[in-house]
């Protein structure tokens, strides 16, 4: 056990040994991967209090964003029903007072009793008349530490430790290690133009200006993303100087007959996409290619091409939908397409009844079925294919990197194709994808139109039916989509069931109406969908089930009722059910709400029918990490980066990293940066080769 903490730490000490932390609370830093005496000091404050700038209370407005200071009085305690306990206090500094207010922050009436005064930081806002700041952050009087003048960090709340002794804990832990400082990217600081690491880590944590904070901010976030870059594009290189994928043959006599199958002309971008696939699978190397395109923009004819190739091969080739309804318009697209062929399509879904399944199981075995189409059933552990050569996973997104790992080791190293009708926004394909080489499909077969998209009010209700009624006079079909399946007391949408029954009932009674959702049984969904396609039904009342896989080209209206409920790229592929035939198509967007973000957000679509502008536009609303949500990317492991606020400092970082790999990497100056990228990335490396 080490003595003499006070006169040395390294980096590498467990922070148990730390002065102030010890055993028990280093198990709570723990669960947050801090372990380390360098995990300690790379605990970033999330915000800094600013007392070098306080503000009389006179002075302050609403929305300010400030510090004061003052004494304290009145301070009171109460429990509400919702959301706990909540304590208010009145703080005055001789030119005026402010109402202060803190929610489930009990021990904050203690803590304010024995203070008397403080500093208090945050956003001003009125209430009942009067300026309030609701749990705004402070700094008591005899918290230590308090200076006038001073920037104070502010840590994440992870353990008992109050920010005072946290700030002791770090200060401490700084003056101690400073020898021990190793800068990374000591040899390329005048190249990147930072500051060293020394410097920043003092400065990220202790800043005595605003600038001294950007630029230590600065520095770690260019740091975060040449370390993720250098890891993307280490997997990439180790990927193309692999040689255990199957080599296959394409030649011209294969390429027509496959091309025999599509009753129409690829388009330009379809057949580039198809060149870029051949000289994958065709090269001694295992392929890893993201597909995007558009609704509509032909996808499935791109995967058939890929498929049939494996099967000319005598390969198995799989593809993976994320919903029964996907999969199952998957496999009636495939056997109309190989109709007459002595292809044999394999069908698994989760549905099947034993007995169904067992035929199928066996198929996949003997190699009799080439092509299987199924949902996450078809990687489940019965599964076990005579010979998988390639793997199509649609709608990625929607599955979980483990889920997708099981697929891809049900074969020998097999081609990966996956596909996204959901663009992502070409600032982060760089970072999501950058492992990836990525085809676009940036071209919709001839014919289609845009789409017309209108914002409906409730109060135009009856606008919005009077299209859909002028729309199946005219013989076409239509759309209507609700957010719930069933009445919910909690939320004030229509629900597919109670529309259903009116839409039925009172207002249009002389047309046939289809009911489709999730807890539909699979039997009915086939048929609800097959009579739809055939023209039996008029329209057809959905939840998102049909989001995709309802490929009706008659269908040439749709109305989204509850519309505000609904993600930016969730309308877009929703509207991208109609426009699919030769008909001018529209999309009426119902809401209730009159103003405000949900109604930006529906102009955004009414403005446009790009789906790479829409999923730009939807990740500046809802930010990255709920974009893309945290077990998809590595994002949101990033500590202080924001690939879409910083998107110039990560292709910074991609042009550094790229430049690295391809001149010094493997000098010695660049051995700590490998360790780093090792120890960060290493185990996410290998989940990131199927994801």
């Amino acid at each position: 056990m080490k003595v003499c903490i006070e006169v040395r730490l390294e980096l590498t000490d467990k922070i148990q040994f730390v002065k102030g932390i010890g055993p028990t609370r280093s198990k709570k830093f723990a669960e947050h991967n801090i372990f380390t005496v360098e995990d300690l000091l790379r605990l970033f404050p999330r915000k800094h209090l600013d007392l070098s700038s306080v503000y009389s209370i006179c002075e302050i407005k609403e929305n300010d964003v400030v510090t004061v200071a003052g004494t304290i009085s009145r301070i009171q305690s109460r429990k509400t029903r919702k959301i706990g306990e909540r304590v208010d206090a009145f703080v005055h500094d001789g030119t005026g007072g402010i109402q202060l207010t803190w929610f489930k922050s009990s021990w904050m009436k203690s803590k304010l009793l024995q203070a008397g005064t403080g500093f208090f930081s945050g956003k001003v806002t009125r209430f009942q008349g009067r300026n309030q700041m609701v749990n705004p952050l402070c700094e008591l009087q005899g918290d230590g530490g308090t200076t006038a003048g001073g920037i104070l960090p502010v840590y994440p709340p992870y353990t008992d430790i109050s920010q005072t002794q946290l700030r002791k804990i770090i200060r401490q832990t700084l003056d101690l290690c400073s020898s021990n400082l190793i800068d990374p990217l000591q040899s390329h600081l005048k190249d990147l133009g930072i500051i060293p690491y020394q410097k920043a880590i003092e400065q990220i944590h202790f800043p005595e200006s605003e600038v001294e904070y950007e630029e230590s901010f600065n520095r770690f976030v260019l740091e975060e993303f040449i370390l993720f870059q250098l890891a993307i594009l280490t997997l990439k290189k180790e990927r193309k100087i692999e040689t255990d994928s199957s080599s296959l043959k394409i030649n011209s006599k294969i390429d027509q007959h496959i091309r025999k199958r599509f009753p129409f002309q690829l388009t330009n971008a379809q057949n580039k996409v198809i060149s870029e696939i051949v000289l994958d699978i065709t090269a001694n190397k295992k392929m890893n290619r993201l597909l995007q395109g558009d609704v509509g923009s032909g996808k499935t004819a791109v995967a058939i091409y890929f498929l049939l190739s494996l099967v000319a091969n005598k390969k198995q080739g799989a593809i993976v939908a994320p919903t029964e309804v996907l999969a199952t318009q998957h496999y009636l697209s495939f056997k109309e397409t190989l109709k007459g062929s002595k292809v044999t399509i394999s069908f698994l879904i989760g549905s099947q009844t034993k007995k169904e399944r067992k035929v199928q199981l066996d198929l996949i075995e003997s190699g009799q079925a080439q092509i299987i189409v199924g949902t996450h059933a078809i990687f489940s552990d019965d599964v076990n294919y005579h010979d998988l050569g390639g793997v199509v996973i649609d709608e990625q997104h929607r599955f979980g990197v483990l889920q997708r790992e099981k697929l891809i080791k049900k074969g020998n190293n097999p081609h990966v194709l996956v596909m996204t009708a959901t663009p992502i926004p070409r600032t982060l394909t760089l970072t999501i994808y950058g492992d990836l080489d990525t085809s676009i499909i940036d071209e919709l077969p001839p014919g289609r139109h845009p789409i017309k998209t209108i914002i409906v009010k409730e109060t135009q209700r009856k606008r919005a039916y009077a299209t859909i009624k002028q729309e199946i006079e005219k013989g076409h079909q239509a759309f209507v989509v609700c957010p719930l399946i069933e009445e919910n007391e909690d939320f004030d949408y229509s629900s597919a069931t109670e529309l259903y029954k009116d839409l039925k009932e009172n207002v249009f009674p002389e047309f046939n109406i289809g009911l489709l959702h999730g807890k539909v049984a699979i039997n009915e969904k086939k048929e609800v969908m097959d009579d739809f396609k055939s023209g039996k039904i008029n329209i057809l009342v959905a939840t998102q089930v049909i989001e995709v896989g309802v490929d009706c080209p008659n269908a040439s209206v749709i109305l989204i009722d509850g519309a505000d409920r609904f993600g930016l790229a969730q309308l877009h592929q929703l509207r991208g059910r109609v426009g699919r035939g030769e008909h001018l198509s529209k999309c009426l967007l119902m809401t209730k709400k009159g103003g405000g973000p949900s109604l930006a957000r529906l102009k955004v679509l009414e403005d446009t029918n790009d789906g790479f502008k829409i999923s730009e536009a939807d990740l500046e609303f809802r930010g990255t990490g709920e974009y893309f949500g945290t077990r998809q990317s590595g994002i949101s492991t990033f500590k202080l980066g924001n690939p879409l606020r910083d998107i110039k400092e990560m292709i910074r970082a991609r042009k550094f990293a790229s430049y690295l790999l391809n001149k010094n990497y493997d000098k010695e100056e660049n051995n700590l940066l490998k360790i780093m990228v090792e120890r960060e990335y290493r185990n996410r490396m290998q989940l990131g080769e199927i994801s």
